[in-house]
């Protein structure tokens, strides 16, 4: 199964393939429709791990308590 990740790396957010060697193969494109490989995988302990996808919304009820 192929793990993806977002990570935060030097201040610039991305997205890659987490390998079982504790590496990040990074991508481009779309992480939904289409990718390709964007350069030499990494270290994972060079990156801050982020949420898998950026929310655009935060739903809530101003009555959702007893």
């Amino acid at each position: 199964m192929t793990r993806w990740v977002r990570y935060d790396r030097g201040g610039t957010t991305g997205f890659g393939i987490l390998g079982d060697d504790a590496t990040i193969t990074p991508y481009q494109g779309d992480m939904f429709a289409g990718t390709e490989q964007a350069g030499p995988a990494f270290a994972l302990s060079d990156v801050r791990i982020l949420t898998p996808c950026v929310p655009s919304k935060m739903p809530a009820l101003w009555n959702n308590y007893k």
